[in-house]
């Protein structure tokens, strides 16, 4: 038996200090960390992690939304986690554990879970419903120019900025034959691939703008 962390924040700018500081006193030695949104499942730390454990292990987070965002991907974690014969601790949620009687303990802790899944579900979606009210208002008002991009060349975050030039860059020297894999960028960089194969993306459909506006290259 084996306590198994898992700590994510959504971002390259937020700190998992807390998180991990908060595993660690709770016993955990291994922690699997990843600075990945958690819209979906597709989290590489996130699968390593539930290929790891085994029997009789548990599997701790410190709040139920470090696993997922929404409550079909939790089902479907916290599935993938009873099927390996692990359980699960979620350390901000009430525990259980002086309950002897081991079918009550679960029918608390699934009840728990339940609510909290719903609770994590709504706050979602009334995140989503206030944006789309503000976006419709700022189109009304005429001040609705689309999302800014998290790394563009307009991010107001300068570090990210800098980042999308540079992952540009390289990725041109790479399409130039370059001996340098995508993972060897994202790794000089700092970033996950995913955000690197994001910032591709991005660079393909400014260049193509470009090109559609009679541009031929826009300087950095």
């Amino acid at each position: 038996m084996a306590l198994i962390g898992y700590a994510r924040v959504s971002t390259q700018d937020q700190n998992l200090a807390r998180q991990i500081s908060a595993l660690k006193q709770a016993g955990v030695s291994k922690i699997f960390e990843e600075k990945i949104s958690g819209k979906n499942t597709n989290r590489p730390r996130l699968n390593s992690m539930l290929d790891y454990i085994r029997d009789d292990d548990t599997v701790v987070v410190l709040s139920l939304d470090r696993l997922g965002r929404n409550s079909d991907d939790l089902t479907k974690i916290i599935q993938s986690i009873k099927d390996r014969g692990a359980t699960l601790e979620i350390l901000n949620l009430p525990s259980f554990k002086g309950i002897s009687d081991p079918n009550l303990r679960n029918l608390l802790t699934n009840v728990i879970l339940e609510l909290y899944k719903y609770i994590a579900q709504e706050e979602r979606e009334s995140i989503k419903e206030r944006q789309r009210q503000g976006i419709e208002i700022a189109k009304a008002q005429g001040k609705y120019h689309g999302k800014i991009r998290e790394y563009s060349l307009d991010s107001p975050n300068r570090t990210k900025r800098y980042l999308y030039k540079r992952a540009v860059a390289l990725l041109a020297q790479r399409d130039m034959g370059a001996d340098i894999t995508m993972r060897g960028i994202a790794r000089e960089l700092g970033i996950s691939t995913s955000t690197l194969y994001r910032i591709k993306e991005y660079a393909q459909e400014d260049r193509a703008k470009l090109q559609s506006d009679g541009i031929k290259e826009r300087p950095f």
